[in-house]
Order: C-alpha cells, then sequence, then structure tokens
C-alpha cells in the first residue's frame, strides 16, 4: 500500500510539474544559470587578475581572500561541482569569451579523477562543455522542468516533515573528519570515480592550448592533496595505471607543455583530521592548503606581475 501511494505521488508531481512548465507559470532553473549569470557580472566588474578553477576540491580547499591577502593581489575562484580538467578549460574559455576579461594568471586545482573521461565527474562536465560549446547561458525548458521537479519535491518533503515531526528545530550541520578507515572496494562514492577509469593526461594540453589562445600565460596546476586511503583504493581497485604512474605522467605532460605544477600529490596525508572525506579538506584543511599554495605560487610564478587590478 505504501509502494504504491508513494507510486502515484511520484506521477502527480512529475504531471505537476509539466504542468508548470507547458502553462507558463515557472521560471527557469536558476541554479547553473544564476551562477553563471552572477559570475559575468563580477568578472566584468571587478576584473580580477588571478583566476581559479576547479571544482568541490577547489571550493572546500582554498579561503580566496585570505589567499588575496598573502599575496597581495585578487583572487578570484571559480569552482564548477564535479568539473574535469578539460570541462574546467572549456569554461575558462567561456568566460573570457563572455565578459571579454582576462586572467593574468590561471590556476587549475585537480585530483586524479579529474582526468578520466568515463567517470561521474566526466558525466556531470558534460553540461559544462555544452555550455562552453554553445557559448551562451543555457536557458529553456529542460531547466524550467528541472526546476519545476526540485520546487515540488522540495514542497512535498517538507510538508510531510513537518507532519512526521512539528517540533524539529533547524540545527547547524556538523561537519566530520575523515575517519581514517580503508575505503570499501564497493563504495559507491568512490566507485562511480573511477568507472572504466582512463587517465587523459592530454587534458592538460587542452588547458595550455585555451592559455594560449587567449595570450595568457602558462596556467599553473595544483594536485591537490588526498590522504594515503585514497591513492590505496585506487590502486586495489583500479590497479593500472597505478596512483604514482598517473602522478609521474601529469608531472611529465605539465613540464612538456611548460605548464608550472605546485605537488601535494607527492606525499599521501595521513592527517586525517584536516579532510571531510578521503580528498576533501575541512576548514581546518583549508586553513591549512592556503598558506603552502600562497608560498608555492610566490616561489614558482611572478604573482607580483599580475598586478592588483
Amino acid at each position: 500500500m505504501a509502494t504504491a501511494f508513494a507510486i502515484c505521488l511520484l506521477l502527480a508531481c512529475e504531471l505537476g510539474a509539466r504542468a508548470l512548465v507547458a502553462t507558463g507559470h515557472l521560471e527557469e532553473d536558476k541554479s547553473l544559470r544564476l551562477t553563471l549569470v552572477t559570475r559575468i557580472k563580477e568578472i566584468k566588474a571587478q576584473k580580477p587578475p588571478v583566476w581559479f578553477l576547479g571544482n568541490s576540491t577547489l571550493d572546500w580547499g582554498i579561503d580566496a581572500p585570505a589567499l588575496s591577502k598573502m599575496l597581495n593581489v585578487p583572487i578570484y575562484k571559480l569552482p564548477h561541482g564535479s568539473a574535469t580538467v578539460n570541462s574546467s578549460a572549456a569554461m575558462l574559455d567561456f568566460y573570457i569569451k563572455q565578459t571579454g576579461i582576462k586572467p593574468k594568471l590561471v590556476v587549475v586545482t585537480v585530483t586524479k579523477d579529474d582526468f578520466n573521461p568515463n567517470g561521474s565527474r566526466a558525466k556531470i562536465s558534460q553540461a559544462y562543455l555544452d555550455v562552453a560549446n554553445q557559448n551562451a547561458v543555457p536557458t529553456g525548458d529542460f531547466l524550467m522542468l528541472r526546476s519545476a521537479r526540485a520546487s515540488i519535491r522540495d514542497k512535498v518533503t517538507d510538508g510531510i516533515d513537518s507532519l512526521r515531526y512539528p517540533n524539529k528545530r533547524v540545527i547547524e550541520p556538523v561537519i566530520k573528519t575523515f575517519s581514517g578507515k580503508p575505503i570499501p572496494d564497493d563504495y559507491e562514492f568512490t566507485r562511480i570515480l573511477v568507472t572504466d577509469f582512463e587517465f587523459r593526461a592530454d587534458w592538460i594540453n587542452e588547458l595550455k592550448a585555451v592559455c594560449d589562445r587567449h595570450q595568457l600565460p602558462a596556467p599553473v596546476l595544483v594536485l591537490m592533496p588526498v590522504t594515503d586511503r585514497y591513492l590505496q583504493y585506487h590502486d586495489r581497485v583500479v590497479k593500472t595505471p597505478t596512483y604514482e604512474q598517473i602522478h609521474q605522467q601529469t608531472l611529465e605532460t605539465a613540464r612538456t607543455a611548460g605548464v608550472t605544477v605546485i605537488d601535494f600529490w607527492e606525499t599521501p596525508r595521513t592527517d586525517y583530521h584536516i579532510f571531510r572525506d578521503a580528498y576533501h579538506l575541512t576548514p581546518e584543511g583549508c586553513a591549512w592548503l592556503t598558506p603552502l599554495v600562497a608560498e608555492q605560487l610566490k616561489g614558482k610564478t611572478d604573482i607580483a606581475a599580475t598586478g592588483s587590478k
């Protein structure tokens, strides 16, 4: 009975979502669109000289305001959820074309799964590649339908929760730290990252090509710190190429392309308290990493030459 009710509820929600879109009673989904519009506006207004691109490891791993103070130069952070290296390169191209503003330095943060064309990050990144290829902020019924589904789902969930938990209080989320335990081979969170694992080192060349096309300096590649458990899981489940083979091929490809590397892959971390999971940093981890990146940027690039405007 409960199953039948749930199925009927889902069907009703889907029909309702489609009806809202068809009758024009719903605005577009603003998640990706609003992010892009906001960033384009801010880049035009601020003209930041240093751009950081990456995915959630950038979002949680680098404190842009603190880094700006350390380097005495404005830092603008452009994370895209689950972005692969080639999609970060494509979005760099997109923002330059959309704003007419060129950064004086590009920094891209990466982990080894950002190079896998068959994993979950590549599937999610197809949306970024589509945006870049069309060179336009996305609109359309697809975005509206996604918004309708999300809106109805949230309202239904909130309604059910209010009935089940009438005295429910909103509690601030607690940031958990990584336990340090070995990652199970079938753990879905990491398994989908390494699906049919293939290492596309040539995506470094794609990133360099975008910089060359816009007459920018060679980009800086930050190999983000990860735990030893992340490395061990890869070698146990993927087997080949090994983590160290990926590491060395990344260094060699970057060297050949003339791309500067800041390497935190060399020493996998065992200080698990600075990680949320096997490779995402906590706020404490972010506070640890940011000054190290600042120090490396000062040593490896003429950061002062970027200026403050």
